[in-house]
């Protein structure tokens, strides 16, 4: 209820890539619905592997301009 302000959302896990561990809230449809958690679960899986290719990219990009890449 903190994190959306209704009683009705779930918290799941979401199992990553590389053994990570990540969450989402969802609504009680969706938590009791292992097909649509299973959509879910790719879905994010899927955009953190994009977001990652898209780091590894730009920090190809910054290296190469010799900008400084320490986080």
């Amino acid at each position: 209820m903190l994190a959306t302000g209704r009683a009705d959302h779930y918290y799941i896990d979401v199992p990553g890539r590389n053994g990570t561990f990540s969450g989402a809230m969802v609504q009680a449809d969706i938590a009791n619905n292992p097909k649509q958690l299973t959509a879910v679960r790719t879905k994010l899986n899927t955009w953190w592997a994009q977001r990652e290719a898209e780091d590894a990219t730009l920090d190809g990009i910054a290296r190469t301009s010799g900008l400084d890449t320490r986080r």
